[in-house]
């Protein structure tokens, strides 16, 4: 059996690998995102090295189209990262190489890894959700990853407002409205001057988060039962 490619494609840095076949990592490397053609260039660059690579899968930061019957599946659709918005990411891949591609959501590509390797392994429905520049979430329902007109859009929900809590929100959407604009790591910057790393465990900053997460947990519970 060949080797396995991955692609974690963030806004920020791109972390590229080859594994095995039981997913142990045979070589690693990361680098800055720049444009999407300079950026895919160092992406080719990386897997050339390797001629024996049966699939790759690729998650992306978005928006990105992922609905295989769209004309635009595989591109990266508007975004305010230069040089992105628009780009045929999927198809500069397969016209490299024509193997198959897995192409989905960086918080899906997250999620689907603790579904299959970790804490959700022995579970076959689950929700993911990671809280950081924004908040996504990463469903899975009866084994398979959950999507409709597009990727699910669980950062913003609407939550109950806690009572100490003056801030008037991040989402340039719904200000204080939603789980995104108050939790969000550039919220909790925001609100409390400083980095989420900066503030000590007991800070009431961590009450007031928790009040938050646990609202939507209740609801991602409530409606998707996993």
């Amino acid at each position: 059996m060949g080797l396995l490619g991955a692609i974690e494609a963030g806004g920020t840095k791109f972390v590229v690998a080859v594994a095995d076949e039981n997913y142990n990592i045979v070589e690693r490397t990361a680098f800055p995102t720049l444009d999407g053609e300079k950026t895919l260039d160092q992406v080719i660059a990386f897997f050339d090295q390797f001629d024996n690579i049966d699939a790759i899968g690729i998650a992306a930061f978005g928006p990105i189209d992922i609905v295989p019957e769209s004309k635009t599946y595989g591109y990266v659709l508007d975004t305010p990262k230069h040089g992105w918005s628009g780009y045929d990411f999927l198809g500069r891949m397969k016209a490299w190489r024509d193997i198959p591609y897995f192409w989905t959501t960086d918080v899906n590509g997250a999620g689907w890894a603790e579904f299959e390797t970790g804490a959700a392994k022995d579970a076959q429905n689950m929700v993911y959700l990671t809280v950081g520049t924004g908040v996504g979430a990463g469903i899975v329902s009866g084994g398979k990853l959950g999507r409709g007109y597009g990727h699910p859009e669980a950062r913003h929900i609407f939550l109950q407002k806690h009572p100490e809590d003056h801030y008037e929100g991040h989402c340039p959407f719904h200000g204080d409205n939603c789980l995104e604009g108050l939790a969000a790591g550039p919220a909790i910057e925001a609100r409390w001057h400083k980095s989420a790393k900066e503030i000590p465990d007991g800070d009431k900053a961590w009450e007031i988060e928790a009040f938050y997460l646990a609202q939507a947990a209740l609801d991602y519970t409530m409606i998707l039962r996993p």
